[in-house]
């Protein structure tokens, strides 16, 4: 098996392969358009075998990492790139086929926080649950509002205030419940395809009206996804996230787990 670098010439494999199992490999194919920027952020790498077919591949979004994998895919060589890129703390994606891991691959690594849920997707786009009329779409008027939202949230949601200014101002759906013109519940999409949408950050402040306040505003945004004839996904990590989702039509898809690293 070969490794190499990918680059735009190799798009249409990354996107064929990846596609095969959307619901995990959503911000490989979301940011395909790095492939043709000269940057050091994004970068892809592929595993070949000896016919040409690509049977995997590796993304590096900052301190992000996320595979594509197949029954082939070499996880070894994949964990002689992590380690090669010589960082001090990074994230990886480790949802892999048939139960595999890249993390027993990473010599010289050690697991900081191992964080497991359930991936779970709308599972009757006829979605009928009534609005609250206190939920809607953020704007920049908003945006000092969200960062001292999401500075009161526990760590595993928090959002920084670039993070939450960028998905405002790139239109991203960003949907908010408000109570006494504060912020008390917020969700949002992390990435979107043609079809499909990943729903994140989704928190609310009082602990006695959580599931209320969250249901509130994931009704609000899935309206907004379904609307646009797109599945919503969400990662479910939550125990009242996860009661929500069932009683809003979500089915489970399978595991999914988000392995924090640093060194030995």
């Amino acid at each position: 098996m070969q490794v190499k670098i990918l680059s735009e010439k190799e798009r249409g494999q990354i996107e064929t392969l990846c596609k095969k199992n959307p619901g995990y490999n959503f911000f490989i194919i979301t940011s395909l358009n790095y492939l043709s920027r000269e940057q050091e952020m994004v970068k892809y790498w592929g595993q070949f075998d000896g016919s040409g077919n690509l049977e995997g591949v590796l993304m590096r979004y900052n301190q992000l990492w996320y595979i594509c994998d197949t029954p082939k895919t070499d996880l070894a060589l994949f964990g002689e790139v992590v380690i090669a890129q010589n960082q001090g703390t990074f994230i990886v994606n480790d949802n892999l086929l048939r139960d595999r891991s890249l993390i027993p691959y990473l010599k010289g690594y050690k697991t900081k926080m191992d964080l497991r849920g359930q991936l779970v997707q709308l599972d009757n786009n006829q979605f009928e649950h009534e609005l609250n009329s206190n939920v809607r779409m953020a704007d920049l008027n908003d945006v000092e509002k969200l960062i001292e939202f999401y500075r009161k949230s526990p760590e595993d949601v928090r959002r920084g205030a670039d993070s939450i200014k960028r998905s405002v101002t790139d239109g991203r759906r960003t949907f908010i419940l408000e109570v006494e013109n504060e912020i008390v519940a917020c969700a949002l999409t992390t990435a979107e395809l043609q079809d499909k949408v990943m729903i994140g950050g989704i928190h609310a402040l009082n602990q006695s009206k959580n599931k209320e306040y969250i249901q509130s505003v994931l009704t609000g945004i899935i309206h907004s996804v379904v609307r646009d004839d797109k599945i919503p996904y969400i990662v479910v990590r939550d125990r009242i996230i996860h009661t929500v989702c069932n009683e809003l039509g979500f089915k489970e898809m399978g595991k999914w787990r988000m392995v924090h690293m640093e060194t030995v």
